[in-house]
């Protein structure tokens, strides 16, 4: 009757092992194609130069989204290599957390700018595109991630085996 129980625990920490890696890489490729399409659209609007448009509210918001998804990206990276190379679950799932952390932020991109003028008020922001949905996927896959690290570091802690 143990034997059955026992089996099933270590295919479970089997398959939470699987998800981790298989969420940290899709949660990478996510953020990568976001990187890929921001990078490429980072030229400013046509009368602004480089200088101008990082200076405006705009190029900043694009500059810490980008910013801030290339963090992630890399802790991402280093969540995978933790666990892989070193079987570390517990610091890969803090590396996953603080990726999914820096996902949230990286969503400044939407923050609304009004400005008041003679006119009226004049409130503007930059449109939601498809590669938001990669970021959004990101995110989760983060997530998952995460809770997938900590289970199988759990399993592993129960188990007494190399956490």
């Amino acid at each position: 009757l143990a034997a059955p129980l026992l089996t099933s625990m270590v295919s479970s920490q089997e398959a939470s092992t699987y998800g981790f890696y298989a969420n940290v890489a899709i949660a990478c490729i996510l953020s990568i194609v976001f990187l890929g399409k921001v990078g490429a659209d980072w030229m400013p609007p046509e009368p602004l130069s480089q200088e101008q448009w990082m200076d405006t509210h705009y190029g900043k918001q694009v500059a810490a989204s980008f910013s801030l998804v290339l963090l992630a990206t890399l802790a991402g990276v280093a969540a995978g290599l933790l666990a892989f190379g070193k079987k570390q679950w517990k610091r890969a799932g803090v590396a996953c957390i603080i990726a999914f952390v820096l996902t949230c932020l990286s969503f400044v991109w939407f923050i609304r700018h009004c400005n008041t003028t003679l006119v009226g008020e004049i409130c503007l922001q930059l449109d939601f595109e498809w590669f938001h949905g990669m970021l959004i996927g990101s995110l989760i896959n983060f997530g998952f991630a995460a809770y997938n690290a900590y289970s199988v570091h759990g399993e592993a802690a129960r188990l007494d085996l190399p956490k």
